[in-house]
């Protein structure tokens, strides 16, 4: 029995003659044989009969009726497309036959709704056509147990437009030029800022050092001398003098320190030491040795940075660290671009904006964006001649 897929077109059958008498095979059966008949009978229908034709040869193109003898009593017979035709309940056609003083050994052919000679996928245009596991076709498990449901949970976040970004992000190498960036910052210039406050915070140290140094024993040993030598040890005629005589000469170094926001600091300075030498001969001291040679040049910012470390009681401690952590917490103002002031904060925020705020690339130019994703921050201009892609400089 043969299949043959419904609705195909130009289809054979093979089908024997015999002698009736001696069951002999007939060898030259022709189309035009006396009392030749061919029919075809489809499920729940009458036979219809072959208009027979002539072959001329057994490979020749298909011809309905065509008929011709193959040997040993086989005969080819092309069958009319309407014996196959799809239709719904027919799933079979009978071919027979007689020949006057013959047998016609006849067949049946099972009609089917697949191509059983379509070895990819038999037909079924509901599935891939191409072998599985190959490129379109169905995808298989070399191992088994492939959960089809359990991957698509695990892609499901994978749409086309974060698809389409990632492609974005990656292509044109700006992956690569934004990671040779941070390496690059993370090599040269973020070191550099890190040195920078490094010495700063020591020099901030050492200035603190020499300041609790004043603060705690030198300032407090010339104030006891101060004041053994006007109260408890007081020389002169009258300790109350003594005293009037200290607070005018106190109200003058106060006069003389307000001018120094405003006026010329080396004569402010020069009264503030000849004030001081009058204080001097007044308490009879010699505070004036105690104070730093530097302080007395002129240079206090040396004189405190030469001072000796001493150790500040706790409370001065906790104050000092309570200002520096309040400055170095101290939320950051986002400057206006590139061109504000160069300061540590203002290239820590460039820095920050790089790598958190929105960035876009287009042919030509690469744009950060502040906070509000909205406002340029700076602009890089970009080119590719094919062999070098070059970043400008940020504006």
């Amino acid at each position: 029995m043969r299949r043959i897929q419904r609705g195909s077109a130009d289809q054979s059958v093979v089908l024997r003659i015999i002698d009736e008498s001696t069951g002999i095979p007939e060898t030259g059966v022709l189309w035009n044989t006396a009392g030749i008949d061919l029919w075809y009978r489809r499920e729940v229908a009458t036979k219809t009969s072959i208009v027979e034709a002539t072959l001329a040869t057994l490979d020749a193109a298909h011809a309905d009726g065509g008929f011709l003898a193959i040997g040993d009593g086989y005969y080819r017979l092309d069958l009319p497309d309407a014996a196959v035709a799809s239709a719904a309940g027919v799933n079979g056609v009978m071919v027979g036959g007689a020949v006057t003083g013959m047998i016609v050994i006849g067949c049946y052919v099972e009609l089917t709704a697949y191509n059983p000679y379509d070895t990819v996928r038999a037909g079924l245009t509901a599935l891939p056509n191409a072998a599985a596991d190959a490129a379109g076709g169905l995808p298989i498990s070399d191992a088994g147990g492939l959960d089809l449901d359990a991957k698509l949970a695990n892609t499901n976040e994978v749409t086309a437009a974060r698809m389409g970004a990632l492609t974005d992000w990656i292509n044109g190498g700006r992956l690569d030029l934004i990671l040779d960036i941070i390496a690059a910052d993370t090599t040269t210039d973020i070191p550099a800022l890190i040195a920078a406050l490094d010495a700063l915070i020591d020099t901030v140290k050492a200035d603190t050092a020499a300041i609790l140094t004043d603060t705690g024993t030198t300032l407090e040993t010339d104030l006891d001398a101060i004041i053994a030598a006007v109260i408890t040890n007081a020389s002169g005629a009258d300790i109350a003098a003594d005293i009037i005589a200290l607070k005018a000469e106190t109200a003058a170094i106060l006069a003389d320190t307000n001018e120094l926001q405003v006026d010329d600091y080396p004569t402010a300075i020069a009264a503030v030491k000849a004030d001081t030498a009058a204080i001097l001969i007044d308490t009879g001291t010699t505070l004036d040795g105690r104070i730093p040679a530097a302080l007395v040049g002129g240079r206090m910012d040396a004189s405190i940075g030469a001072m000796a470390d001493i150790d500040f009681g706790a409370t001065q401690k906790t104050s000092i660290q309570t200002a520096v952590g309040a400055q170095l917490d101290a939320a950051i103002a986002e400057p206006a671009n590139l061109a504000a002031t160069k300061s540590v904060r203002n290239f820590l925020w460039h820095l920050f904006s790089r790598f958190y705020h929105k960035n876009t690339q287009v042919a030509a130019a690469q744009v950060t964006y502040k906070a509000d994703g909205a406002t340029p921050l700076a602009t890089r201009v970009t080119s590719d001649d094919g062999t070098t892609q070059t970043l400008g400089a940020g504006t």
